[in-house]
């Protein structure tokens, strides 16, 4: 099945989606598509393919999934973090602007066209907008396979996103892909995330370059807010990068505003970047890579000590659990065995949370760069 841009195909985002054989287009708006899947699996997940500039595209989201936009609001705003966790509204306002204010001007004209069309205003569309950090993101763990590791098979990668257990609970319905297709770019990209939030954390360019980062606090505190946004330094580098060494290069010539790890997979090659606020560090491997939320490069020095179980957020137990399966993987890695490593529980050897704890495995995704699937 491919998306309608002929780019990108769609073969799995959250198990429970079961596979997708195909898309149905629901409505257009102003050259703009919103499609659903369809197929096995006991939820739909919404597609929507935006073209033109920024504002356009911005508006053709906010027509199209304004509705979406609005429950997810009202849900996750006004009765979970107003109603439950008592947040004052000016303060969550401040917050949603002082995030957006951080982003590219590309992605601060995409939420201005939202705005303008999904009936929430400005204001609450940039609450939106940085809805996932507002609700508490943490976690979150990686992996790619390729060379004698699928046994001559495609690169294959994927990642679990984690957070906080309860926020988010119940609200798969609202992950979203959304395809860019921006006038006079040389690449489109397709991006996973909650429905209007813009702080990129996964996806692809139509390259077959796939990305995702991590939050890596533990290992570096420090903040600067002065800095670029790390999730819009991520959505420049799937606009501007074609494949996973022009990542590293980009990220080696910038200081980023907290510290994260990037994975970066395209068609023949993965890499994890340990991007810190001081510098980047590189770990390549023969055919594995795979990373958490924690440093682990032999040159970094006076690294903070990373505690186990929760209070560490169990980063050092998964990617303990990772780096072991891959040693018994090669040959056998393709998109089904990587989807079973990932939804794997802690206790039994994976990256995944299991249920009852501070912690909760949200959704994953799995891509193939080489066939720009998703």
């Amino acid at each position: 099945m491919v998306l309608p841009l002929g780019l990108v195909s769609l073969v799995a985002v959250c198990p429970a989606f079961g596979q997708v054989s195909d898309l149905e287009l629901v409505a257009t708006h102003a050259g703009g598509a919103l499609y659903r899947t369809t197929g096995a699996g006991p939820r739909q997940l919404q597609v929507v393919v935006l073209r033109g500039d920024w504002s356009g595209m911005g508006r053709q989201y906010g027509a199209l999934l304004g509705a979406s936009m609005r429950e997810f609001y009202g849900l996750a705003v006004d009765r979970y973090l107003i109603g439950l966790k008592k947040c004052r509204y000016e303060e969550l306002r401040q917050h949603g602007r002082e995030l957006t204010q951080r982003l590219p001007g590309s992605l601060r004209e995409l939420i201005r066209g939202m705005a303008a069309t999904s009936g929430i205003g400005l204001d609450r569309q940039c609450i939106v907008s940085a809805l996932t950090f507002l609700l508490v993101t943490t976690g979150c763990s990686g992996l790619a396979a390729w060379g004698r590791y699928t046994g001559g098979g495609p690169l294959v990668a994927g990642r679990n996103w984690d957070s906080t257990r309860g926020p988010l609970h119940g609200f798969g319905r609202f992950v979203t892909v959304v395809v860019y297709n921006p006038d006079g770019a040389r690449r489109s990209v397709a991006e996973v995330c909650y429905v209007g939030t813009a702080q990129p954390q996964v996806g692809m360019n139509s390259d077959g370059l796939f990305l995702d980062l991590h939050t890596a606090g533990r290992s570096d505190p420090g903040t600067f807010e002065e800095r670029a946004s790390v999730n819009g330094a991520l959505f420049a580098a799937l606009l501007g990068c074609a494949d996973a060494k022009q990542v590293g290069r980009m990220l080696e010539r910038t200081l980023p505003s907290k510290a994260v790890v990037v994975t970066a997979a395209d068609p023949t090659v993965a890499e994890v970047h340990e991007w810190s606020t001081r510098g980047a560090r590189r770990r390549g491997g023969e055919g594995f890579v795979a990373s958490t939320n924690h440093f682990v490069h032999p040159l970094w020095t006076d690294l903070p000590s990373i505690p186990a179980g929760a209070a560490g957020g169990f980063t050092r137990e998964r990617l303990t659990n990772l780096l072991a399966l891959g040693g018994n993987l090669r040959d056998s890695v393709d998109v089904h065995r990587l989807m079973r490593i990932l939804e794997t529980a802690i206790p039994d050897g994976g990256p995944s949370f299991p249920p009852g704890g501070p912690l909760e495995t949200y959704h994953r995704v799995v891509a193939v760069p080489g066939q720009r699937t998703l």
